[in-house]
């Protein structure tokens, strides 16, 4: 029955059926009672139906959804609507969920039953999984339940933006109206996510690493200016403050960001793309120029010129 779904694992797919084949062979043997998982397709042009008809015919907690052509967004947006579990757990086709991840979460709706939100901690590899992860890429040593929301934004920062990496609450989640209005901010599930934790509500962050992130060089094949300067900004200036985060939180998480991750990524794209012209720049100091020390750690990554 419906009321009995504990948790619904989603994951949005499109055209990565080798991917898609390798998480599900990992997710599978940690599939419990009271689970379902809905595979949501966003019209793959490669062999992925035939592929998950073997999948539905074996298992019967797994769902197929096929979209006859590309909805774009709305196949992860789409998911917030399609889940029928007390929680949900969103999970990229090209991430690996690491043995006990499962177990890791339903020990923690178990054991605090009421929490708005569950952060998943995760490590990074490249390509090819190989059981081998780089360190944890949240640095925690117990598991933290709070209610204080600037303890907890602080700690998860840029990756409340990674979408295999958060667990709702759906009784929270659905106070969020109109969810479509984030689609094409590059951010929509980090919008939903702070905005579930709206009010008088309690976050955890789980110590354990659950997920293996597949990473990769490919800082040239989107606008860093566009979506780490101006829309993570965004983001965090509109839900952050709409759910009770304080402002020298988010400024502190912002900054962090810009000097830590994203000059990495500044550095990457600029070697190996021209597509950052004076705009850009203009940008980065529209936004970035009231933060001194974004100027001594950002500005010459962006600014001067390649070393050769």
């Amino acid at each position: 029955m419906e009321d009995d779904i504990l948790l619904t694992i989603a994951i949005p797919t499109y055209n990565r059926k080798n991917y898609l084949k390798e998480c599900l062979e990992y997710l599978i043997p940690q599939i419990k009672d009271n689970i379902e998982v809905i595979v949501s397709d966003n019209a793959s042009p490669d062999d992925t139906p035939l592929m998950m008809e073997e999948y539905i015919n074996k298992h019967s907690y797994i769902k197929y959804h096929r979209y006859e052509s590309s909805v774009g967004g709305f196949n992860i947006g789409n998911l917030f609507y399609m889940a029928r579990g007390k929680y949900l757990f969103i999970l990229c086709d090209d991430d690996i969920p690491l043995h006990g991840c499962i177990d890791n979460i339903l020990n923690c709706i178990h054991c605090f039953p009421d929490l708005a939100l569950i952060s998943l901690n995760t490590c990074s590899f490249n390509k090819k999984f190989t059981g081998v992860c780089t360190k944890p890429n949240l640095d925690i040593k117990e598991n933290l339940y709070t209610k204080d929301k600037d303890e907890f934004i602080r700690k998860v920062g840029i990756w409340i933006s990674f979408i295999s990496s958060m667990v709702y609450n759906m009784k929270y989640m659905k106070r969020v109206k109109n969810i479509s209005q984030f689609i094409g901010t590059n951010f929509m599930v980090s919008h939903i996510a702070l905005l579930t934790t709206r009010g008088n509500t309690k976050m955890a962050i789980l110590k354990d690493v659950c997920i293996a992130a597949r990473g990769g060089n490919n800082a040239a094949s989107y606008d860093i200016y566009e979506i780490f300067v101006y829309r993570w900004k965004q983001l965090l200036y509109t839900s952050g403050l709409k759910s009770g985060y304080s402002i020298k939180a988010l400024n502190d998480v912002y900054v962090n960001t810009l000097t830590t991750t994203i000059k990495g990524f500044i550095l990457s794209a600029k070697s190996s793309s021209t597509r950052y012209y004076i705009k850009n720049k203009i940008k980065l100091v529209r936004y970035t120029y009231m933060y001194p020390v974004v100027w001594l750690k950002v500005y010459p990554y962006a600014f001067l010129p390649i070393k050769k």
